[in-house]
């Protein structure tokens, strides 16, 4: 009788402790995949910025003021990038991320453009790296303005030279 309760309480035991491996696993997958999504979130919204820096920069060049759409554009998008960061506040580069978007400690624009290039450019290589490796390698290959505008037929050329 003492040997079937034995037996008994050890088979609960190995199998509540299976249910807490599972579910510990399972909490550690769902962690990952959450970040996962920030991460692309983020990297997403900082490249928006970056493309609409674009504007900033080119004010600044003719010195100039930039226009206020795209400046309340760049906070809104600064802010959504910004609480996303609240909600992986392990994710790389956290602070060169915070830095490039808040600090005032950039001369000038170009400054924080090159920032967020190289920012860019190492966040590309974490979110999808294949897709970076392939996309430079046909940047480098295309060499764009070696080529006459009537010869470029990409569907990705940009409009600009449609």
């Amino acid at each position: 009788m003492t040997e079937i309760i034995i037996s008994f309480l050890s088979g609960m035991i190995l199998a509540l402790f299976g249910v807490l491996v599972g579910y510990y696993f399972q909490k550690r997958l769902e962690k990952s995949k959450e970040k996962e999504k920030i991460r692309f979130e983020i990297y997403m919204n900082l490249l928006d910025i970056s493309s609409y820096y674009f504007w900033i920069t080119t004010a600044e060049i003719h010195n100039e003021k930039p226009s206020i759409e795209i400046v309340n554009l760049l906070r809104d998008l600064s802010f959504k990038t910004l609480d996303k960061l609240r909600q992986a506040d392990d994710i790389e580069y956290l602070n060169e991320i915070l830095e490039v978007l808040f600090s005032e400690n950039f001369d000038t624009a170009k400054e924080r453009a090159v920032k967020f290039d190289e920012l860019l450019e190492r966040l590309h290589r974490k979110v999808s790296p294949n897709f970076a490796k392939k996309i430079n390698q046909i940047s480098k290959d295309n060499l764009l303005l070696s080529k006459p505008l009537s010869k470029l037929n990409a569907p990705g050329t940009p409009k600009i030279l449609n």
